[in-house]
Formats: structure tokens, C-alpha cells, sequence
């Protein structure tokens, strides 16, 4: 109850003040305003004051500021445009509005298969400090992810201040602690896909992998929502670790998509360079996140969906539609050319560091379910995947064969609704590992 009734003080206050804005200018000018170019002039420069505002001083998210700019602008329409100088016109402007929102929520529930989630706690923070350290759980947005890399690149150097959500379950390099009874350590790095998101520790694929080769400790150093330069990222933070193998998962769904992303710990940019095609860490110690110095472009990359849109997830479709929409990473389904470079020399780099260390590197490709049930996607992305392994001269292991002749049997891999894998397709993942991956 106690957010709707922050969520009404959120819609009424700042309309009520743009209302009241509007009328003195009436009086002033002695007439109304008038013209559509006049109108959207008004409400952009609420929302662009309102933003600036926020940058100065970023007590509200950028979603937010905009938001009740906006507001502002709308109240002043009300109260000051030569539209609304009628009551019944005000009038009809608010039910047509009200029932757009009743048609848009009835469309979301009625034509969209996999209702888009963005999920909140039971008491969403207004104030943007508190709402950045939500659960893990309950945001949608990529840049918490990023910040657990931090984590485990620098260590308890790097305050994350983004995402703190218990890592307990996640294997970080500073607290991983090689068990005696091992003779061979096989480190596999990759994103949710290799992490194991949504089964139990116990059914992953590397839990099952040790069952399979009792004398070996396979270690899901996975971190979800992350990309092949994260992977580069955390394979260069074990190499303090005693490690025989390291596996990368290149995952066609969107890896591509997420690389040269926003680090947190790195002035929000992308955690690599490159010096002569080589990655390095483009930190070398890290950059402490200090949100009143935060650029714009930075604050709409960790902001939270507008207060109004979490306050009504809970009973609204359509609010969890727009939000899930606002803070989700676009993926255009295409690989370009600069994505093809950057992959190339990471896998290079990865390979020629682990090679320094006498460690091999071998490089796995997983396919979007797409593809592997109704082969609705183009395997080309996959493909140069594998093109950036081999010419980097890399062995590459491609599981999309096994999967697809397993779903053509009829098999269920995937958790329902989802495109990770279930239980069985963890199982599945195992076996083929066991028997393709190189044991020297």
C-alpha cells in the first residue's frame, strides 16, 4: 500500500505544480498557449531541466528525473494550453488516456507469450542510492553484473556499490581453495548458460563433470550476465591458482552483444584495451564508483525503471513490460565485423597468456535454443565463433550437433519458458564434455 501511495504523490505533486505553473503564466500573459510545436517544446524542457537537475545532484534515477519532469511539463499543459481551456476537453483527455493504459495492459496480457518481467522487492526505493542495492534478484539491468566481475578481478580492493547481492554462491579466485584429494583442475569460465541459472549447484554440468572423473575438480568460475572480455577479465585474475585446463563458452545467444560493456570499476569503460591486438586490463587497480560524479550517459545505464513503473509490477503486465523494456540490453541478432576483431584478439590473448603459464585453452560453443529446437536462428554468428578460435589456434568444440540431434529425439533441455538449460540438458552437457574435452 505504502508504495501506490508514493506512486499517487509521484503522478499528482508534480503535475499539480506544472498546473499551477501554467496558470500564472496564463495570468501574465493573458492568454493561453497555443500550438502543437509549443506544447512539446514545454514538456522537453521539463524533463531536460529535470535531468540536468538529477546529474548535478543524482538523488533520483535518470528514469525517474525524467519521468516527473515530464510531469511537470504535462501539469503545465493543463494548466496554461488553449486545448485544455475547456473542462470537458481535460476531461476526455483523461479517460482516453486511462483507457489506453487499460487496453495497453489487457494487448501485454493477452499477445505476449513470455510475459517481459522486471521483478522489485516488496518495498521498491525511491531514493536511487538505496534502489542500487537491491538484491541481484530484482534487477534487470547489466551493469550489477559487471560489478560482481569487479569483484573478482580486484577483489575486497573494489567496493561494489551496484550489485550487493551475496556472491556466496558465485567461485571467486581470492577465496578458492584447491582440494588436496584433486590431481587435475579444470577452470570453466563462460556466462548463466555455464553457471548453471536456475537448477541446483549439485545438477550443473561441472558438479556433474566431477561425478564423471572423480580425480579431477572442475571449477564453475561462470559469472552470469557477462561476455567473452569478462571471461578474458577473470581468467587472467586465477592466474595465481594452480589450473591444468581452462574452458571458455561462447554463447551465440548474445555474448557478442555484451562485449566492450560499462565496468563499474573502470570509470564505466569497457574493462579491456587493446595495445598492438593484445587485450590487456584496462585498470590496472581499480577506479572507485562515486555516484555524484557519475556522467549522464552512466546514470541511464544504472538507474531503475521510474518509481511509478516498480510501484505497480506487482499487479500490472503492462508496468513489468515497460520496465523489463527500459533497462534490458538491446541484441540485434547481428555480428559486426568490430565484434569479430575484438573476439579474435581476446581469444588470442587469453591463449597466449594461459600458454606463458603452461596452461591449454580450449574454447566451447553453446547455441541459442532457437536454433537447436526449431533452428529458427541463423547459425552463422555460432560459426564465427569458432572461426575466432581457430585462428587464433585454439582447439574449438562445437556443442550445438549433440544438442540438436538430441532435441530432434525429443528431449527437453531447457527450463520452460526460458532458454537456459534444465536438468537434463546439464546432463547431456556433462557427458559430451567428459568425452570430447582433452584430458592432457
Amino acid at each position: 500500500m505504502i508504495p501506490l501511495l508514493i506512486a499517487l504523490g509521484l503522478l499528482v505533486v508534480p503535475v499539480a505544480v506544472g498546473y499551477g505553473a501554467g496558470r500564472a503564466a496564463c495570468r501574465v500573459r493573458a492568454r493561453r498557449f497555443g500550438g502543437v510545436l509549443v506544447a512539446a517544446a514545454i514538456v522537453m524542457a521539463t524533463s531536460l531541466g529535470a535531468l540536468l537537475l538529477c546529474s548535478w545532484r543524482p538523488v533520483l534515477g535518470f528514469w525517474d528525473a525524467l519521468v516527473e519532469g515530464g510531469l511537470v511539463g504535462v501539469g503545465v499543459l493543463l494548466g496554461g494550453h488553449q486545448w485544455f481551456a475547456r473542462r470537458r476537453d481535460t476531461v476526455l483527455v483523461l479517460i482516453s488516456f486511462a483507457v489506453s493504459l487499460l487496453l495497453f495492459e489487457a494487448g501485454v496480457r493477452r499477445f505476449l507469450e513470455v510475459q517481459p518481467r522486471f521483478s522489485v522487492s516488496d518495498d521498491p526505493s525511491l531514493l536511487l542510492a538505496n534502489a542500487l542495492l537491491v538484491n541481484a534478484t530484482t534487477q534487470g539491468w547489466d551493469t550489477g553484473s559487471n560489478e560482481v566481475v569487479c569483484s573478482a578481478i580486484y577483489g575486497p580492493a573494489y567496493e561494489r556499490k551496484l550489485n550487493r547481492a551475496s556472491d556466496a554462491a558465485l567461485t571467486l579466485p581470492q577465496r578458492f581453495a584447491p582440494r588436496a584429494d584433486k590431481r587435475r583442475r579444470v577452470l570453466h569460465v563462460g556466462d548463466s548458460m555455464v553457471y548453471g541459472l536456475g537448477v541446483p549447484p549439485s545438477e550443473r554440468f561441472t558438479t556433474l563433470l566431477e561425478q564423471l572423473e572423480p580425480d579431477t575438480e572442475h571449477i564453475n568460475a561462470a559469472l552470469p550476465g557477462t561476455a567473452p572480455d569478462s571471461y578474458f577479465a577473470v581468467v587472467h585474475a586465477w592466474e595465481q591458482q594452480p589450473i591444468d585446463l581452462v574452458v571458455m563458452y561462447l554463447y551465440s545467444g548474445n555474448d557478442y552483444a555484451g562485449l566492450d560493456s560499462p565496468s563499474p570499476c573502470c570509470n564505466f569503460e569497457p574493462i579491456l584495451k587493446f595495445d598492438g591486438g593484445r587485450a590487456v586490463l584496462r585498470c590496472p587497480a581499480a577506479i572507485p564508483f562515486d555516484l555524484d560524479n557519475v556522467r549522464l550517459d552512466v546514470l541511464r545505464l544504472i538507474s531503475p525503471p521510474p518509481y511509478l513503473l516498480r510501484a505497480l509490477i506487482p499487479g500490472s503486465h503492462g508496468a513489468a513490460a515497460l520496465a523489463a523494456a527500459l533497462v534490458t540490453r538491446k541484441v540485434d541478432g547481428s555480428m559486426t565485423p568490430a565484434m569479430q576483431e575484438t573476439l579474435d584478439e581476446i581469444i588470442a590473448s587469453a591463449a597466449a597468456e594461459l600458454r606463458s603459464r603452461g596452461v591449454p585453452l580450449v574454447v566451447v560453443t553453446l547455441a541459442d535454443r532457437s536454433w537447436v529446437e526449431h533452428a529458427n536462428a541463423s547459425p552463422e554468428i555460432a560459426d564465427r565463433m569458432l572461426e575466432s578460435a581457430r585462428r587464433a589456434d585454439v582447439p574449438a568444440l562445437d556443442a550445438r550437433p549433440v544438442f540438436r540431434a538430441a532435441a530432434e529425439r525429443g528431449a527437453a533441455l531447457y527450463l520452460e519458458n526460458d532458454g537456459h538449460f534444465n536438468p537434463a540438458g546439464h546432463a547431456l552437457m556433462a557427458r559430451w564434455l567428459s568425452d570430447t574435452l582433452p584430458r592432457r
